[in-house]
């Protein structure tokens, strides 16, 4: 089994690594070594130190971050993820990222060879500990594997949209 990367241990990260911790193989970075060592003490995840050493057989990396210059940042540039991940992976961005930026990301990805899944929740932290989120997921082709199935670690429901962010934003 692949190992899935997450990435962004804030307030709703935290709580959703722990529980995604419980049920697959998960690596786990943030830049507060305190969250990293919250998440790693609750047992499951290991930590990452640094996003250019990553531990073989990420198949999967999950984006928890405040905003789209954060998600750009980690995914962009020569050191960025995009540049280093092998093609097939998954990429999930579960925050409530820019419209345009996801697109954006998600062709860059798709170039690549890597598939873009747009999947930001609601439901606030007290959904997110509980394993009660919404996640409103999007993207242009099924991801290649069964990857995509680590969403069930944190909420019952979730509805569908054909590319990562339609031509018609959904997400405000």
């Amino acid at each position: 089994m692949s190992t899935t990367l997450f990435i962004g241990l804030g307030h709703m990260g935290a709580p959703m690594a722990i529980r995604h911790a419980r049920v697959h193989p998960t690596a786990v970075f943030d830049l507060s070594g305190e969250a990293v060592a919250e998440v790693v003490r609750s047992g499951g995840a290991v930590a990452v130190d640094a996003l250019d050493d990553l531990p073989a057989g990420v198949g999967a990396v999950i984006l928890m971050l405040p905003t789209s210059r954060h998600v750009e940042s980690i995914l962009l540039g020569g050191e960025g993820l995009l540049a280093t991940l092998e093609s097939g992976t998954i990429v999930i961005d579960m925050g409530s990222s820019e419209p345009d930026s996801t697109r954006a990301l998600a062709a860059e990805a798709a170039r690549r060879g890597i598939d873009y899944v747009d999947a930001p929740v609601s439901g606030g932290v007290p959904k997110a500990v509980s394993g009660e989120l919404a996640i409103m997921v999007g993207g242009r082709r099924r991801p290649s594997s069964g990857r995509c199935r680590t969403s069930t670690c944190w909420g019952p429901r979730s509805c569908t949209s054909a590319p990562p962010v339609p031509e018609t934003p959904r997400k405000l």
